[in-house]
């Protein structure tokens, strides 16, 4: 994500908190698990979510 035009730190804390908190819910709806490594934990997400839609 990138800073919108305007956001300050906060505010885009915010937006990338709330962005994580949908991409972990909807891990969860598809019955995966999110895992607790920090390092690489969006390529991981996106890979399960690619995966789980062509499977």
């Amino acid at each position: 994500m990138k800073p919108k035009d305007g956001d300050d730190a906060e505010e885009f804390d915010e937006r990338v908190g709330r962005r994580l908190d949908r991409l972990e819910a909807e891990l969860l709806d598809r019955g995966l698990t999110p895992s607790p490594l920090p390092a690489g934990k969006t390529h991981r997400v996106l890979t399960a979510l690619t995966a789980a839609a062509h499977g």
